[in-house]
């Protein structure tokens, strides 16, 4: 039987992150998407109970507006 561990593979804080804050409080987290101009601190976009994290504000006003 396949397992789907959508987080493996990924960036040892991020895990830490999941497993310690994020799942014990209940959130509903995504898969994180690196950021490869920030590939430096390694930077991700996902979403905890559908909300953005990771992502610049404006980018997101302008994305739930339509502009690019």
């Amino acid at each position: 039987m396949a397992i789907n561990r959508p987080w493996a593979g990924l960036h040892g804080d991020l895990r830490a992150a999941k497993s310690s804050v994020y799942d014990p409080a209940g959130f509903t987290c995504s898969r994180p998407v690196p950021e490869p101009e920030s590939a430096d601190y390694a930077a991700h976009r996902f979403t905890l109970d559908e909300r953005a994290v990771g992502e610049a504000p404006m980018a997101s006003r302008r994305r739930a507006a339509g502009v690019r």
